[in-house]
């Protein structure tokens, strides 16, 4: 590699920058946008670095030693790793989504990473929030982790996946109170109300329905709806029961 290209490849690991692009090369070396595209080209072809999508790299050795729950955070900031995978991630579940789940409040398409593919699932930006860093891993914190996947069931593995997540989890109820009421979703407070009624956790009741959803709300619009329950507290046509 020349010196340019070294002082690239080193100075973002130095760093830690694990995903750059075309504005973060021409900056570290110092040139125009033209010489740094040429350099980012010959280092791509030299194996140095990874093209994962368009205008979008990382450092070889950054994609040997990270996985793509690391990884894909990064390729689109911000944004979070979230829903079925953030269930997998905390160990909440031993089933293995096919795709990887991410919450962003900017549209984005999906790609492949790692042979693997990831989903970026927009929300509005009211309900961005709630995230961390755990180790490398930019992820929900669980309570967040939990109204996402009540505000998004078929992305979570269904509402049965996330019952029994709820059930190992150590959750703050009075957390998820505060964020189902941050989020401003009445539906995603209706199905919480279930849930942690179904799951046996104590929790203000008064102040959760108060934000709650006036029309009925399907539990898991992505369960059968052939037969259901009437959750009349709630407001919920609970379509998953326990067994």
């Amino acid at each position: 590699m020349s010196a340019r290209e070294t002082e690239l490849v080193e100075e973002m690991g130095r760093r830690g920058i694990a995903v750059f692009g075309l504005l973060e090369a021409s900056k570290v070396l110092r040139v125009e946008r033209l010489v740094a595209r040429k350099a980012l080209s010959r280092l791509a072809s030299k194996g140095a670095i990874k093209r994962i999508e368009r205008g979008k790299y990382v450092i070889a050795r950054f994609y040997s030693e990270m996985d793509v729950y690391e990884l894909a955070p990064r390729v689109h900031e911000p944004s979070y790793l979230s829903l079925w995978s953030g269930l997998h991630h905390y160990g909440y579940t031993t089933q293995v989504p096919a795709e990887v789940y991410l919450v962003t409040a900017r549209a984005r398409r999906g790609l492949d990473l790692q042979d693997r593919r990831v989903r970026y699932v927009r929300v509005r930006p009211r309900m961005f929030f709630g995230y961390r860093a755990d180790g490398r891993v930019v992820v929900a914190e669980p309570e967040k982790l939990v109204l996402d996947c009540l505000a998004f069931p078929s992305y979570s593995g269904g509402y049965g996946e996330l019952r029994d997540a709820v059930e190992k989890a150590e959750l703050g109820a009075g957390k998820l109170v505060d964020y189902a009421l941050r989020a401003g979703s009445p539906t995603v407070c209706s199905r919480l109300g279930h849930l942690l009624d179904d799951a046996g956790i104590s929790f203000d009741e008064r102040r959760l329905q108060r934000h709650a959803s006036r029309s009925y709300v399907w539990l898991d619009p992505s369960a059968p709806s052939e037969s259901f329950e009437t959750v009349r507290k709630w407001k919920v046509y609970a379509n998953v029961v326990r067994e």
